[in-house]
């Protein structure tokens, strides 16, 4: 629990430490940069990548992984902010939101990822929102 607290307070400290238009993908005024440099820390290390998905949407999501092997993602999406927790797949890793009221779900893929939503519903299935998004490369 003291890990979890402490990432998803990094997580909204890199998101809040000042204003990056990275952070909010929809919302760009000029070209963002494709990725952050990664800040290393001896308990922590942190990234944010910029993604283009299909229809030319870009996507920015922070990345921090502790020493302990636990990772986190931070999705800015539509307005909403999202903490995801990373658990493996056979094909990559699936982040998926610690709030179930708002279950993004992010694919990282080492092709193509994507991104989802899963109502917290037992009933629900899971709907892709972007699609076919790949990291931007570096200029």
């Amino acid at each position: 629990m003291k890990y979890l607290l402490s990432a998803v307070a990094l997580a909204l400290l890199l998101a809040c430490s000042k204003p990056d238009p990275v952070l909010h993908p929809l919302h760009w005024q000029a070209t963002p940069p494709t990725s952050s440099p990664r800040f290393e820390h001896p308990n922590w290390s942190a990234q944010t990548v910029v993604y283009r998905c299909a229809a030319q949407v870009r996507l920015a999501v922070s990345y921090l992984d502790l020493k302990d092997g636990t990772r986190f993602a931070h999705v800015y999406y539509q307005g909403s902010l999202a903490i995801l927790q990373a658990r493996p797949t056979p094909a990559g890793l699936r982040y998926i939101a610690l709030d179930e009221q708002r279950s993004l779900r992010w694919n990282q893929r080492a092709d193509a990822s994507f991104l989802s939503f899963l109502a917290a519903d037992h009933t629900a299935t899971e709907q892709v929102l972007l699609q076919d998004c790949r990291a931007e490369a570096l200029a």
